[in-house]
């Protein structure tokens, strides 16, 4: 009886620190969701810069804002945009309903190497549900 306990207490003891080891000692990033639904909101240019000076480097937005897009191009922070349960039926369509989307809300806004934005004239498949805005 006393060996039982001493394995079930040897067994919660490893299970514990097991759980313990798998927490990070240090957050690696931080995103946070913006929204843009408000009275008297700072401007998307504000707050992306507000993002940059506290060292959050991940921003969620919930539709493809062209005024937040714009603010984001060329900073490098990576970002997630939903679209609306409308739109996933045609998304969801075809890969060439995809990859529209994704030239008309996403790469029309990415920096080009001299740092303006521009229009996409190739499309590759979209794999990845996020993306940093060079």
């Amino acid at each position: 009886m006393a060996g039982h306990r001493a394995a079930a207490y040897l067994f919660t003891v490893a299970l514990a620190l097991g759980v313990l080891a798998s927490i990070p000692a240090a957050v690696q990033s931080i995103g946070v969701c913006y929204g843009v639904i408000g009275d008297g909101l700072p401007s998307a240019s504000d707050v992306v810069q507000l993002y940059r000076s506290k060292r959050i480097t991940g921003m969620r937005i919930y539709f493809p804002d062209g005024n937040a897009l714009r603010a984001l191009s060329g900073s490098g922070i990576n970002l997630v945009i939903d679209t609306g349960n409308d739109q996933l039926r045609n998304l969801a369509a075809s890969t060439s309903n995809a990859a529209a989307w994704v030239k008309a809300n996403i790469q029309a806004y990415q920096a080009s190497p001299s740092g303006t934005s521009r229009s996409a004239t190739r499309c590759p498949a979209a794999t990845r549900s996020s993306s940093s805005l060079p």
